[in-house]
């Protein structure tokens, strides 16, 4: 065998396990089923709740900060308008505050009013423990409590059935935070083709006749099928299918 191919052979054998580990690590086992309180009050687990199955944005803010958080908020409200009605349907925004002593679920309402939020856009708070715990899980360095304004205002996303993360700068460009939220952590899936949505894979079918004759057909004349009427067949299509 050639050395090449050899070599080749050698490199999948190693990265498989290692594929296969990167589909499993991020999940229940590694992020946190960390109780959460939202604006309403309502309880939330962190991974059950929040991120299981659903291709998310986080970030961390608090209340009465006067510096970046308004700013990286903006920012947010600006993709929550870009993505529109998908927001708290296939796409989920989430503000996690890092100032749980002051910021009661009154005051992140107070907050979200400030900025007009609307559905599918959450504000939550957890003890100091938790919190610090789920920034160190996303790759956040969490800060001294009587330094909040030197806070990481970094942007999370990402889709936790594939376990795809991204951190994003708070400074990005709104439309390529919505695009990576709404088209590329969806593998695409909700792009238009020709026009028309692109259908789920669950709608394909199944094919169980794979001989080369039912090939030509599915590929070559089942338009010519429809476009001809219906189920009467030409002649050229029985000899197709008579082929078979």
């Amino acid at each position: 065998m050639p050395r090449a191919l050899l070599a080749g052979l050698a490199i999948l054998a190693f990265c498989a396990p290692l594929a296969s580990a990167q589909q499993t690590r991020w999940r229940g086992d590694y992020f946190p089923n960390a109780i959460m309180q939202d604006q309403n009050g309502r309880s939330l687990r962190f991974y059950d709740d929040v991120i299981r199955g659903k291709v998310v944005a986080i970030n961390f803010i608090y209340t009465n900060c006067t510096d970046i958080c308004p700013l990286d908020t903006a920012k947010m409200r600006q993709v929550y308008d870009l993505l529109g009605e998908r927001v708290g349907r296939d796409v989920f925004l989430y503000s996690i505050s890092i100032n749980p002593e002051r910021d009661t679920p009154a005051q992140l309402r107070r907050f979200m009013h400030t900025y007009d939020v609307g559905p599918g856009w959450t504000f939550m708070t957890a003890s100091r423990a938790d919190v610090d715990l789920l920034q160190r899980r996303l790759g956040i360095r969490p800060v001294d409590p009587r330094s909040l304004d030197q806070h990481d205002t970094s942007i999370l996303v990402g889709n936790e059935t594939t376990g795809q993360w991204i951190k994003r700068s708070s400074f990005e460009n709104p439309q390529l935070l919505a695009d990576l939220l709404g088209e590329t952590l969806h593998n695409y899936a909700t792009r238009n083709v020709n026009g028309r949505p692109r259908q789920s894979y669950a709608v394909a079918g199944h094919v169980t006749d794979t001989s080369r004759g039912a090939y030509l057909f599915r590929t070559r004349c089942a338009s010519c099928h429809t476009l001809g009427g219906g189920d009467r067949l030409g002649p050229d299509l029985r000899g197709v299918v008579a082929a078979r």
